[in-house]
């Protein structure tokens, strides 16, 4: 009995992996997109985290913070354009599907994949 169990779970853990399948190539093409954009938002924090203490005793000495607003900024739109890139990502691995139906004068069905 236990190795029927230990059989069945070890074939119920492969059928997702044996199914799944491969990236098209759009996919392929959005999910390059998505690296890109999470890199180039990663790239563009640590411009601002760079930014900011490095101009922090400038902005003391002349009283103008302008590159320290800047290097926030930076690190802002950064982190704006990784979390563009990580939904991205994420809607081209799983996207949805909706299936609804509408009932009155005219019946329907509708199933609709979004990603």
């Amino acid at each position: 009995m236990k190795r029927t169990l230990l059989s069945l779970a070890v074939v119920l853990s492969m059928t997702n992996a044996v199914w799944a399948d491969p990236l098209s190539t759009e996919q392929q093409r959005q999910m390059r997109n998505a690296n890109r954009k999470i890199w180039f938002g990663v790239v563009m924090m640590a411009g601002g985290a760079v930014i900011a203490p490095l101009t922090a005793l400038a902005t003391e000495a002349n009283g103008k913070g302008q590159t320290m607003k800047a290097g926030v900024g930076l690190m802002i739109a950064g982190s704006a354009v990784i979390w563009w890139g990580a939904s991205e990502r994420r809607r081209t691995l799983d996207p949805q599907i909706t299936v609804g139906v509408s009932l009155g004068r005219g019946n329907a069905v509708f199933v609709r994949r979004t990603w």
